[in-house]
């Protein structure tokens, strides 16, 4: 396939890097000096050490699409309305996959006419070292969902997979969109409020404490099995107990967080239901608090 990458972040250097061993891919980025780095440099992989160089195009995104396959969108959700908005070329694009956390996005999906959308989950740890070299840190598994007419375009997506870079096709993407989000939901915020590594909120009770009331709380918007879901929260902490959660190295960078296509997306839904969600609304203020704080970051590695 001819696959195009919106995004040249960790997740879609990752991307671009795996797809480019069976597909011809070009990866879109914001900047000219990052696309003249890619093509100059490849994309550097390092995993368990050890580094490799693949060659994929690379183009500035306001210069246009080239004539894809599939476009696999990788931008943060907060950067998403304005790629849509400003990228006129989606409207000759057959398929769109999606790969952003939370479920905000959902709902622009209802302005675009493409015969084709996917959505998806990322389970893969990577880390952006610089422009055009990216480290992967855990490797996972990218579980796709048919949002609209998929079936096809997936087929074709799966053939040919890299033994580090599966996909799993799933076909109720609203269960596995909540799911995902419910993890981000519990461990992101807590984390990047309290400056901790994933584990520390299993091994520290007062942090057990406030997950637990927190996770009680986000499960009872989404409709969601507790018990499995729970258990799962469990075995994710202890799998990634050394990891520090993408929101706290936001923060910790001074970068803006996904605080709002995360529990901004559980607040809004409470409210429609007419509840209350104490938990969630202190953590997002207290999130939203940080970013306005960047450069006077109060976490150390």
């Amino acid at each position: 396939m001819q696959i195009g990458v919106i995004g040249a972040g960790s997740i879609g250097l990752l991307y671009a890097c795996y797809l480019s061993i069976y597909h011809q891919v070009t990866i879109y980025t914001r900047r000219k000096d990052q696309a003249r780095q890619i093509n100059s440099k490849g994309i550097q992989l390092i995993k368990s050490g050890v580094q490799s160089t693949y060659k994929v195009t690379a183009k500035v995104l306001d210069d246009g699409l080239d004539h894809e396959d599939l476009i696999i969108v990788t931008v943060k959700e907060y950067h998403l309305d304005r790629v849509l908005n400003t990228t006129n070329q989606f409207r000759n694009v057959n398929a769109l996959l999606f790969l952003q956390n939370g479920m905000k996005h959902i709902s622009l999906f209802e302005k675009l006419n493409n015969e084709v959308i996917l959505v998806g989950v990322v389970e893969h740890g990577a880390l952006k070292i610089n422009d055009y070299t990216v480290n992967h840190t855990g490797v996972g598994i990218t579980k796709i969902c048919s949002f609209r007419n998929g079936e096809g375009v997936i087929q074709s997506f799966q053939k040919g997979q890299h033994s580090d870079f599966g996909v799993l096709v799933a076909e109720d993407w609203y269960k596995v969109l909540s799911e995902k989000l419910i993890v981000n939901a519990v461990i992101n915020p807590l984390t990047a409020l309290y400056c901790v590594e994933n584990g520390d909120l299993l091994s520290n009770r007062f942090f057990l404490s406030r997950m637990k009331n927190l996770f009680i709380e986000v499960t009872s918007v989404m409709n969601v099995n507790t018990t499995n879901m729970w258990e799962r929260l469990e075995h994710i902490c202890i799998q990634t107990q050394n990891n520090r959660s993408s929101m706290l190295r936001d923060i910790e960078s001074g970068r803006q967080t996904e605080i709002d296509a995360i529990l901004g997306y559980i607040i809004a839904e409470a409210d429609k239901m007419g509840k209350s969600v104490p938990v969630s609304t202190f953590l997002y203020d207290s999130i939203k608090g940080k970013e306005l704080q960047r450069g006077d970051s109060s976490c150390h590695s």
